[in-house]
């Protein structure tokens, strides 16, 4: 039996391991292409889902907005998403970067809204939707229901001080 030089088996050793570092780079590599797209399709989902229930509240002559606040409901869903998986990020664990993903859609569905109606209307607002009528004394429809605590938000209190003379 013939035996392998120490040189030989050198080579064979570090031919193996080349081997095994590029296997390995690229698991490494399809893994983290694989995390980004999962990340993007989720942020994309959570925009989708964002904007059908928009449009579903919307389409009752409702805001979209918290019950008795008149503050938009997708930014306070995105904020509470990034400040809660940034700050409760060991306590999520494995569900942290699908919170975080899922946030950054909500909030780039929101930015996106505020955009077009800015275009539309010609002046910023924090509520990304339509603004129903509002008469005298009436506080805004929120999607739980109309307000019954006279409680109304900013942009409904400068449509109604508008009318002041």
């Amino acid at each position: 039996m013939p035996l392998i030089s120490e040189r030989d088996l050198a080579k064979i050793q570090k031919t193996v391991a080349l081997a095994n570092s590029r296997a390995f780079d690229e698991k490494r590599t399809r893994e983290r292409q694989i995390g980004v797209a999962r990340f993007s399709v989720e942020a994309v989902i959570a925009a989708a889902l964002s904007g059908y229930a928009r449009g579903y509240v919307e389409k009752k002559g409702q805001q979209f907005v918290v019950p008795y606040t008149g503050a938009d409901a997708e930014l306070c869903l995105g904020l509470l998403g990034l400040g809660g998986g940034m700050i409760f990020g060991k306590q999520l664990g494995r569900y942290e970067e699908d919170v975080l993903a899922a946030s950054i859609g909500l909030m780039s569905h929101y930015a996106g809204q505020i955009g077009r109606k800015a275009a539309a209307t010609g002046k910023f607002s924090m509520v990304a939707g339509e603004d129903p009528l509002i008469g005298a004394g009436h506080a805004p429809a929120g999607f739980f229901g109309p307000h019954h605590h006279g409680r109304v938000g900013a942009d409904s209190l400068a449509a109604l001080l508008a009318d002041v003379p």
